[in-house]
C-alpha cells in the first residue's frame, strides 16, 4: 500500500490512524522525489558516488579520529613541530620509538596495564604511593626525582606544573649548557678512566699523589670543596661536602656557576662551601680546599684578593 498517490503527494488519511499530528507534518513537509527513475544506491563518501576499498578505508579511518577526539583520553594533543624534533634526533631509531610510545602513553606502566585489566593495582611498586603514569615513571617518583637532582643538569621537577609528559618534552633548555654537561662528564669519565686503569691502590690518585682524608677534631666539621670550570663556555660546577669528625655524611651540594676566570670558579666555589655551613648553622668549620691562594684569602689577610 503506497502512503503517496500518482500526484506525488501524501496519503494523510492512512497516515491520521499511525502517526500523531506532529510526525505528520514532518512527512507532509518532506518533498518526494522524481518517481520517473528508479532507485540507487549512492556512496556518499566518493565522487562519483560509487563505493571502493580506499574510499571505504579513509571513512573508517576518520571514523576513528572522531572517536579519539570526542572520548576522554589521558594522552594529549601533539603538536607538529615536537613530532618533527623527535624524528630527526640524531639517535638510535628504537630511541626515537621509545619517544613515540611514551607521547601516545603506549608504555606498559601499572596504571595503563590496570586500565586494561592486566594488573592487580596501578599503584608503583617503586614508592607504593602514586599510579605509575608515563609522567610518575620518568619525573614525579620519589626514587627518580633525586636522580635528576643529583646530575649534571641537576634539575628540580616541579610537579605542579607539569600537566604531562608531553608538555614537559616541550620545555626549551640552553644548548650551550647541556653541550657543557656533556662535555665535562665525558672529560670526567675519560680521566677517571686512566687513572683507575694505570693504578688500583687505595688512597693513590693521578701522577703517583697520596690522597688521605683527615677526620677533623671535635666540634668541628670538615667541608671539602671543589670546582671545575669550562674556559670555552665560561661556565663550571662547584661541589661541596660535609662530613663530621667520625667521617659520617652531613650534607651535600653541587652549584651551577659562571665566571670569568678559572681563579674566580675557585673562590665561588670557595664561597658556597662557606655558605652551606652557614645555611646549616655550623659553627666550627675546617675548610679543605686544593686552591692555596683562595684558602690564604681567608686564614691569612684579605689583601691578596677581594
Amino acid at each position: 500500500m503506497k502512503i503517496f498517490d500518482f500526484l506525488r503527494q501524501w496519503n494523510l488519511s492512512l497516515l491520521q490512524s499511525f502517526l500523531s499530528v506532529r510526525d505528520q507534518q514532518a512527512i507532509e513537509d518532506t518533498p518526494l522525489g522524481d518517481l520517473s527513475r528508479k532507485d540507487q544506491l549512492v556512496w556518499d563518501y566518493s565522487k562519483n558516488g560509487t563505493y571502493s576499498i580506499k574510499s571505504g578505508y579513509r571513512w573508517i579511518q576518520s571514523r576513528s579520529i572522531v572517536l579519539r577526539d570526542t572520548r576522554q583520553s589521558d594522552a594529549c594533543v601533539v603538536p607538529k613541530a615536537l613530532w618533527k624534533v623527535i624524528w630527526k634526533l640524531e639517535v638510535p631509531p628504537k630511541l626515537r620509538h621509545f619517544l613515540w610510545l611514551t607521547m601516545h602513553n603506549c608504555l606498559p606502566t601499572c596504571a595503563v596495564l590496570f586500565r586494561r585489566r592486566s594488573s592487580l593495582s596501578p599503584a608503583c611498586p617503586i614508592c607504593r604511593c602514586h599510579d605509575k603514569s608515563i609522567e610518575h615513571l620518568f619525573l614525579q617518583c620519589s626514587w627518580v626525582e633525586p636522580i635528576w637532582f643529583g646530575g649534571a643538569l641537576n634539575y628540580k621537577v616541579d610537579c605542579s606544573a607539569l600537566p604531562s609528559w608531553v608538555v614537559w618534552l616541550q620545555v626549551p633548555i640552553n644548548p650551550s649548557k647541556v653541550l657543557f654537561v656533556v662535555f665535562s662528564a665525558l672529560g670526567s669519565f675519560l680521566v677517571e678512566r686512566t687513572v683507575l686503569g694505570s693504578c688500583r691502590s687505595d688512597g693513590i690518585g693521578r701522577a703517583g699523589q697520596v690522597f688521605w682524608w683527615c677526620s677533623p677534631a671535635s666540634p668541628n666539621i670538615k667541608i671539602n670543596v671543589d670546582a671545575s670550570w669550562s674556559k670555552v663556555f665560561k661556565l663550571g660546577f662547584a661541589g661541596v661536602i660535609m662530613r663530621d669528625e667520625d667521617g659520617r655524611f652531613v650534607a651535600a651540594s653541587r652549584y651551577f656557576l659562571k665566571a670569568s676566570s678559572a681563579i674566580a670558579a675557585e673562590a665561588i666555589a670557595l664561597l658556597r662551601g662557606c655558605e652551606l655551613g652557614a645555611a646549616l648553622g655550623v659553627t666550627s668549620v675546617i675548610i679543605e680546599y686544593d686552591y692555596l691562594d683562595a684558602v690564604k684569602c681567608l686564614s691569612c689577610s684579605l689583601d691578596m684578593g677581594s
